[in-house]
């Protein structure tokens, strides 16, 4: 069974997220300098500001930030059997599921890391309990 490490999610730089969002903000704020300046006009100064100032922020020094992140993940300690640790979703309600006749898609992973395996159905499990509908 061939297990994720933690740095290949976030590292890797082919697939790792963190790469992936670099290329895409650096290729967004190199079309908003070019001297046309087209694309600029789409994105309002507020939103322009806000991308430069993530790229500071996440981009300005590469290794610091992804050794903290990695320290924010679980580790696999002794006694522990690294198949326990997987890539979850963490936000596994009904609004985060796509179906078709033929498939379902999973979206919003903003809360996805490193977690417990189970975690994702039994949280799926509560939220389908929940009745979120409001009583007049």
């Amino acid at each position: 069974m061939n297990i994720l490490k933690s740095y290949e999610l976030v590292g890797c730089q082919t697939n790792g997220w963190y790469w992936k969002g670099k290329k895409s903000i650096e290729y967004l704020l190199q079309i908003c300098d070019e001297e046309d300046g087209a694309a600029a006009d789409l994105l309002s100064i507020k939103t322009l500001s806000i991308v430069k100032k993530l790229y500071r922020v996440f981009y300005s020094d590469e290794d610091a930030f992804i050794k903290e992140y990695l320290d924010l993940l679980p580790e696999i300690t002794a006694g522990k059997s690294p198949e326990l640790i997987v890539f979850s979703h963490n936000d596994t309600q009904e609004n985060n599921f796509l179906s078709t006749e033929t498939e379902t898609k999973i979206i919003d992973f903003e809360y996805s890391s490193l977690n417990y395996r189970g975690v994702d159905l039994a949280s799926y499990i509560n939220e389908s309990t929940i009745d979120y509908s409001v009583q007049e």
